[in-house]
């Protein structure tokens, strides 16, 4: 019996659901305050160095020792960081240039502009200047904090429970926030923030792995992106907190009370009930059950809970064993999921804080600013919730991340006194970046067992901030080149993207419960037809219901016995193992590999021969690149159609006729008609797309199971061999100019011809044996 069985039973999104998840959302509220506070007070106002004349400039306006103390930059404004050594009086009579005067760094000290901002951090202790990467590194070592913390608190959620680590994280988070606020010294700031994400980070990782072990697969999507969603609302009120308290210490104490309320709503959290049955406390989850039955109102359906049904639940691998961090690295599949899911929280972490840290880049409101990035990501996360069943896990964060990727690099182009535009860009890349950051948390929760998911979770919300760290610190590498921070988030958002297009697709299925659960997942199923082909037939039987279960067609499976599958194919000898040599051992299949290896050399020598020549028409190859390559979807697309209403033969003769025509079109255009010989080119390499999307379909429906991947990969040897040949012909244009359309227009004739020769296999079962296709 799998939990979710036993949680449908119940109401897999009842009442004790939705209590845990309000709980969860009141708890999460203050994360992106903390996660954000840096923004604000860290935030540089504008300063100069102070004046301490010793009584010198008594007599002068403020004006007037401004000019004679601090030296102008080229744009007109004054030094942040420099002053004239001594007074220059002179200049308040000569206008002339002043900037081959000396000056020195400010000597007493700073004046800040406070009509924003009434003190924070960089005012308090003059992080300004050659002092300015202690500003920056204030966020860095908070998320340092926080990434120890992910570690530290999903080891010790999956070693002691998910609820009693949770009342320690809130408890010493506050005590550490309020703290950090009476800091006396830099130092002592910085220590006190390190604790603060270390311990508040515990309240991310236990309230969303809570929420998700106790719902059912179809409510888990939902929950994780009203999980999410709590972020969006507190980056957003956070916005007005910010704007009303204006002081840095009680800014941290306001943005930290609502731990308060999360201490005394904890005693309505309950235990995950997957983690007690699989740490083998199965009385504590019986007892959690039937609250949860109770609340929902299906006392009716606990009769079944009883202790041996629990203990079916989860079998472990070890009973009452303790599962740590190396145990996420023991096993062949368990390490390649680390590693994937590392990567891709790597990857959406930086971007999405590279671009929230970033709310004075653009030189307009903060406030604003800060306001319209959580305001983003309301919509954003409400489309993913429809999106996650649509069109799955997997293409949502893949999705999600090239647009942040694509947002970022046209930020890279966008001039920089564009602010308007480049605001808009970054905001729309905040929204993609949050429906990534939303999609993760889910997809990675359902990747790994129960057994170790909270460590699974802390070593991904570890590798999160790590991220989080580094962010700030890739911002302030627009020292060495202004767009670099632009192109290096750009990079991490693209090999996010490709990663997450790897990770295995969880939509619809049980949440996993031990780590063998993971060692032993195939999403992808083996052919049955080879299993049956090979002998295999419970191996075939156990796919073949697999597959009707999926399809909604379980009642059609009671003929799948073993009897029945071994009339499927009769073999020529059980248990045989196929060789390419059986591809010729028999006369018809001689003459079939003879005849799909011309067409197959055929089909590569003409696309590649016609794919190679992008400079030969003397119009600008990237152009003609394009081309080439978008013209290949209709191409493919009118063949879609053709395969099943002219057939495969006919499709295949009549694209490399068409191919051969557009070829010999060309021998005759003169070599000045360039755009005339690139439409003709363009045409061929439409129809030469078309002739390999149908050559593959063909050629795996003219072999028989038992040898078809034997056949396909001789196939393929063969179109390889046409593509290397293909580079050679067109260096034959030093003997004569229009050779290689000639030789390219034979070779594609030559298919044509030798396709006509084919069988047609339009509404044609596979054949099965070697012998089907010597009877046939």
């Amino acid at each position: 019996m799998k939990f979710e069985d036993i949680i449908t039973d119940i109401n897999g999104f009842g009442r004790f659901q939705k209590m845990i998840i309000v709980i969860s959302f009141i708890g999460r509220f203050t994360l992106p305050c903390h996660f954000m506070l840096n923004n604000f007070i860290s935030a540089v106002p504008s300063h100069r160095c102070n004046m301490d004349d010793g009584g010198a400039l008594e007599n002068l306006t403020l004006a007037q020792k401004l000019r004679v103390s601090i030296p102008a930059e080229d744009d007109g404004s004054l030094s942040s960081c420099q002053m004239y050594a001594e007074p220059q009086f002179h200049l308040l009579h000569n206008s002339s240039n002043s900037s081959q005067l000396s000056s020195v760094p400010c000597r007493s000290g700073w004046v800040y502009d406070n009509s924003t901002f009434k003190s924070t951090i960089t005012s308090q202790w003059d992080l300004v200047c050659d002092s300015k990467g202690k500003n920056k590194a204030t966020a860095t070592i908070f998320f340092v904090g926080v990434m120890f913390g992910a570690l530290t608190f999903g080891s010790l959620s999956d070693r002691f429970g998910r609820r009693i680590m949770l009342l320690v994280s809130y408890v010493s988070a506050i005590i550490f926030a309020v703290a950090s606020s009476f800091s006396t010294t830099y130092v002592m700031f910085a220590v006190l923030r390190f604790f603060t994400g270390f311990c508040i980070t515990g309240i991310v990782i236990v309230t969303y792995v809570l929420s998700v072990e106790w719902v059912d697969i179809k409510h888990r999507k939902l929950v994780g992106v009203v999980d999410s969603l709590s972020w969006s609302f507190g980056n957003t009120v956070f916005a007005a907190i910010a704007y009303m308290v204006n002081e840095w210490r009680l800014l941290v104490i306001a943005v930290s009370s609502p731990l308060i309320l999360g201490i005394l709503t904890w005693r309505w959290m309950p235990e995950s009930a997957r983690w007690l049955i699989a740490n083998g406390r199965l009385e504590d989850a019986q007892t959690y059950l039937r609250k949860c039955a109770t609340m929902n109102r299906t006392e009716q359906e606990t009769r079944s809970l009883d202790i041996t049904t629990l203990s079916t639940v989860v079998v472990t691998e070890k009973k009452g064993r303790k599962y740590t961090y190396l145990d996420l690295v023991r096993t062949p599949k368990m390490r390649v999921l680390v590693l994937q899911t590392g990567i891709v929280w790597f990857c959406v972490a930086t971007a999405f804080y590279g671009i929230s840290f970033n709310i004075s880049g653009f030189g307009l409101n903060i406030y604003l600013t800060q306001f319209t990035y959580a305001v983003v990501e309301i919509p954003a996360k409400v489309a993913v919730v429809f999106l996650l069943d649509r069109i799955g896990r997997r293409r949502t964060i893949v999705g999600s991340l090239l647009m942040v990727g694509i947002c970022l690099g046209i930020n890279i182009l966008v001039p920089k006194d564009q602010m308007v535009i480049r605001t808009v860009v970054a905001v729309t890349g905040k929204a993609f970046s949050s429906a990534s950051f939303a999609t993760i948390v889910l997809y990675s929760s359902e990747l790994y067992p129960t057994v170790v998911r909270q460590n699974g979770m802390g070593y991904n919300s570890f590798m999160a901030r790590l991220g989080v760290a580094i962010a700030p610190l890739i911002l302030l590498l627009d020292e060495v080149w202004r767009p670099l921070p632009q192109v290096v988030l750009f990079s991490a958002a693209i090999l996010g993207a490709l990663v997450s297009r790897i990770l295995s697709e969880t939509r619809g299925r049980c949440l996993p419960e031990t780590i063998e659960d993971v060692e032993q997942q195939r999403w992808m199923p083996e052919s049955a037809r080879w299993l049956i082909a090979n002998g295999r037939l419970e191996d075939a039987q156990t796919y073949l219901r697999k597959c009707a279960i999926m399809n909604g067609t379980e009642n059609q499976t009671k003929s799948l016995n073993i009897t029945t599958l071994s009339t499927v194919v009769v073999m020529e000898k059980a248990g045989r193992k196929y060789t390419y040599l059986d591809l010729v051992r028999t006369p018809k299949m001689r003459v079939l590999v003879l005849q799909t290896g011309i067409v197959r050399f055929c089909v590569a020598t003409a696309f590649y021969g016609i794919s190679f020549n992008i400079s030969g028409f003397g119009l600008n190859i990237y152009l003609t690149q394009f081309m080439y390559a978008a013209v290949e979807v209709p191409g493919k697309v009118v063949v879609l159609f053709l395969l099943d209403r002219i057939g495969r033969r006919l499709t295949m003769v009549g694209s490399m006729l068409m191919v051969g025509i557009c070829l010999g079109i060309n021998i005759l255009v003169p070599e000045d008609q360039m755009v005339i010989r690139t439409v003709v080119a363009v045409t061929g390499k439409a129809f030469s797309s078309a002739s390999i999307a149908t050559i593959v379909l063909y050629s795996s429906e003219l072999y028989p199971t038992v040898v078809r991947q034997n056949g396909m990969g001789y196939n393929t040897f063969l179109g390889r061999l046409g593509t290397a040949v293909a580079p050679s012909i067109l260096l034959l244009d030093e003997v004569w100019k229009p050779l290689p359309q000639v030789v390219l227009f034979s070779v594609a004739i030559l298919g044509a011809l030798v396709s006509q020769t084919l069988r047609e296999t339009c509404d044609q079962c596979l054949p099965e044996s070697i012998d089907d296709i010597e009877l046939h």
